[in-house]
């Protein structure tokens, strides 16, 4: 049987709500006398609709339900965390109760989309090296981060539903919130597994860019190895000094040359001896 008290006459401030009594009949509409009884009788089931646009819907929460004023102003953020705190006389939750369980499963998906995305960046990172996909790694972390900055604060609210004793859940829903939980331990290894190798694809990143430079410098220490020397013979032969072995030979030239050949060879075989080249 359903049936409806008298409303207060403000009732676009009011909230909606609804009580199930113990014997099975439904109570909607209720008065600001009959919420207050409610509580204090402690049976049953009720449900108050507030409106989280409404300030005056909030006020009504502290006034007739004797809520704290820092539960009360938490209401009033969207952006409030997941949480669990005990109170007196309640249990303060914020979380989307209805949904919870399948918001929990939607974010499978999203750690396989990213465990995914994470195998693809090693494979490229090993088959040909990209100084581009520094920016994708980085991208997988922001996405890695922001999924254990959501799923974190669940599983410390489950944990307490689920394992800590509490007068106002009974044991079978907290069979529901345990079923929960061992989701979210599951997302949140994934989610770990996950920065894991994304770390460990960072690091390979970062080895393979510092042998490239090592690489490069060893080219660039290899060229000016073999340069030296015909630098210092052509130095030698480019001063301004009117006698100088070979200075007017018609051979001289080839002579210096020659010298200079013979000198990079000698050079590069030894590189070569000592496998450096």
């Amino acid at each position: 049987m359903v049936t409806a008290t008298a409303a207060p006459a403000a009732s676009k401030h009011w909230p909606a709500s609804i009580y199930r009594r113990p014997d099975g009949g439904v109570e909607q509409g209720l008065s600001p006398a009959r919420l207050r009884e409610i509580p204090r009788v402690g049976e049953g089931e009720l449900w108050v609709d507030v409106d989280s646009n409404d300030l005056h819907q909030h006020a009504l929460l502290e006034k007739v339900f004797d809520f704290h004023p820092l539960a009360v102003e938490d209401t009033l953020s969207p952006r409030t965390r997941v949480k669990l705190e005990e109170y007196d006389r309640y249990v303060f939750v914020v979380m989307a109760g209805v949904a919870f369980d399948q918001a929990v499963d939607a974010y499978f998906p999203l750690v396989e989309e990213l465990s995914g995305m994470v195998d693809g960046l090693e494979q490229k990172l090993f088959e040909e090296f990209d100084e581009g996909l520094i920016h994708e790694i980085f991208k997988a972390k922001r996405a890695t981060f922001a999924l254990r900055r959501h799923i974190g604060p669940l599983r410390e609210v489950l944990n307490i539903l689920t394992n800590r004793p509490c007068g106002y859940i009974r044991p079978e829903t907290q069979l529901y919130y345990r079923d929960v939980y061992d989701h979210t331990i599951r997302l949140m290894e994934s989610v770990d597994t996950t920065r894991d190798l994304l770390a460990g694809v960072l690091e390979t990143y970062l080895s393979q860019t510092s042998n490239r430079m090592n690489r490069v410098m060893k080219q660039l220490s290899i060229v000016a190895t073999v340069a030296l020397p015909l630098i210092v013979i052509a130095g030698i032969y480019g001063m301004n000094f009117s006698r100088m072995p070979l200075i007017h030979d018609p051979l001289g030239f080839w002579v210096a040359v020659g010298s200079m050949a013979i000198v990079s060879l000698a050079i590069v075989g030894w590189l070569k001896r000592r496998k450096w080249l």
